[in-house]
């Protein structure tokens, strides 16, 4: 794909449908609110601070949280770092592996030395937090057997992130991904439905909203 200068194919929710967004689910009583990066990640949103003041100073009864890659940590201020551990109730980061290598053989970028600078400095963040938020991060790796012992999986720990998962299996995602796409050690899963008489959960839970602000019955995928 080539784009031409001043081409773009990002969207970006305008912040006047986010409000829609937020009046429509404050009536039906609130809840978590997720800023999700199924297409993108949350920390590249020109308007993610904007959306953060927006809820706190209209919407007592939602709650934030956000599921990121990490990779922009390090561009924010400490005080942007502040008010997000200030104003979520958790922050999820995914992060390929645990060193430099293992991270750039599974994600494809060599950001590994960013990330985890960016991971120091809001553990340093949610310390100085009166109401610090919950660090998760999700780690995934083509040498799952390596992780527990190496020394950046205690650091992550001892810096406040509680360790959720370890995977070394992902999705298929209706055929995008097949084997041939992953590192040696790395493997797809893939899931037969036909025989599934049970509708998946998530629909039922969530309801994800698009940059246009369409909707779709699945915020996962």
């Amino acid at each position: 794909l080539r784009l031409q200068p001043g081409e773009s194919i990002a969207s970006i929710l305008s912040l006047r449908d986010f409000r829609r967004v937020c009046e429509g689910y404050a009536e039906l009583g609130g809840g978590f609110l997720g800023l999700a990066p199924t297409l993108s990640a949350p920390l590249t949103d020109p308007l993610l601070f904007d959306r953060i003041k927006l809820v706190q100073r209209n919407f007592q009864t939602i709650t934030l949280h956000l599921y990121t890659n990490g990779i922009r940590f390090a561009s924010f201020s400490d005080e942007q770092l502040d008010i997000l551990c200030e104003s979520m109730e958790h922050i999820d980061v995914s992060i390929g592996g645990v060193n430099r290598t293992d991270y750039k053989t599974m994600f494809g970028v060599d950001k590994f030395d960013r990330v985890w600078r960016g991971l120091k400095r809001l553990s340093e963040a949610n310390r100085r937090a009166q109401a610090p938020t919950k660090l998760y991060t999700h780690i995934r790796t083509h040498r799952i057997e390596t992780i527990d012992g190496d020394p950046l999986f205690e650091e992550l720990g001892k810096m406040g992130f509680k360790i959720t998962d370890i995977a070394n299996s992902f999705s298929e995602w209706g055929g995008i991904v097949s084997s041939k796409d992953l590192p040696e050690g790395a493997t797809v899963r893939y899931n037969d439905n036909t025989k599934q008489r049970s509708p998946c959960l998530l629909p039922m839970t969530y309801l994800g909203v698009r940059a246009d602000g369409t909707c779709t019955g699945c915020a996962c995928m």
